[in-house]
């Protein structure tokens, strides 16, 4: 799909994340969202720490989920302020921490003025969301007009790299029907992470940087739980696109926890850039 193309991904009418795949109220979604959280949180964190903290920053977390990337900041970065934003706020509701701030908006809506402050927070985090909206290009947007001058965007969306060339054909195959069902579901583009850089240079943004984490699927690790979660949850969907069967699908789930098996999963790709500021005019 060309990047033009991206926000007609899926129908905007048909179902969206968190309405009935993926939503809040299902059995075991706080699992699965825990046992991603488990995975890259570390990750996240050295990237934040890398690009800088200071006391007194305003942050913002798109599609909070669980909310645990907050509590760290509210932990370890000493914030004027942090917001956790997402359109179900079952799980963030409950949260208790200085400086935090829950927000319930849908990040798809056609007008939000008034939700949040624009150019007002230091740092706009958003972790597996644009990738699951088909309405990306113009909610990227909207975050970047939340940036400060001088704040950064962090974006992180899944990539898959290595699933199609494993030796096992139910992986294969899961991993095929997975995204495919996802796609034609909820509008899910897993490849549109490969136009990060060009998409923040034409919003205006510098300084950007680019890399890639590949967790190992191997038993016990969070990862091989999220993603038996992940299958058991969409079962159905993924039966019915035709790339995987019911035997195929029930292997690939047994080996994520067989002594011995390993594989690179599909991972996150991280982009960040930064919005200019009077000093990068000089």
């Amino acid at each position: 799909m060309e990047p033009d193309d991206v926000d007609g991904a899926s129908d905007k009418d048909g179902e969206r994340y968190g309405e009935q795949i993926f939503a809040h109220t299902r059995d075991k979604e706080r699992d699965r969202l825990d046992a991603i959280s488990r995975t890259y949180d570390p990750v996240t964190h050295q990237r934040i720490g890398a690009l800088g903290l200071r006391p007194g920053m305003r942050f913002l977390d798109a599609g909070a989920g669980t909310g645990e990337l907050a509590l760290w900041l509210t932990a370890h970065a000493a914030p004027r302020e942090v917001v956790v934003l997402d359109r179900s706020t079952v799980y963030l509701d409950p949260l208790r921490a200085p400086n935090l701030r829950v927000v319930a908006a849908d990040l798809t809506a056609e007008d939000l003025s008034g939700t949040l402050e624009p150019a007002s927070f230091d740092l706009v985090h958003a972790r597996f969301l644009l990738m699951h909206l088909p309405e990306r290009d113009r909610v990227l947007q909207r975050l970047v007009s939340w940036l400060a001058p001088g704040g950064v965007l962090l974006l992180g969306d899944s990539v898959d790299l290595t699933t199609q060339s494993s030796r096992e054909p139910a992986v294969r195959a899961a991993f095929a029907a997975l995204w495919s069902a996802l796609r034609s579901t909820i509008g899910t583009d897993i490849t549109w992470v490969r136009d990060y850089p060009a998409r923040l240079t034409s919003l205006g943004l510098i300084d950007q940087g680019l890399d890639v984490f590949l967790p190992a699927i191997v038993p016990g690790a969070p990862i091989s739980r999220f993603w038996q979660l992940t299958f058991e949850q969409t079962r159905t969907e993924m039966i019915a696109t035709g790339l995987v069967s019911d035997s195929e699908l029930h292997r690939a789930s047994t080996l994520f926890e067989t002594p011995g098996f390993a594989e690179l999963s599909p991972g996150m790709i991280s982009a960040w850039a930064r919005r200019p500021d009077a000093n990068s005019l000089h």
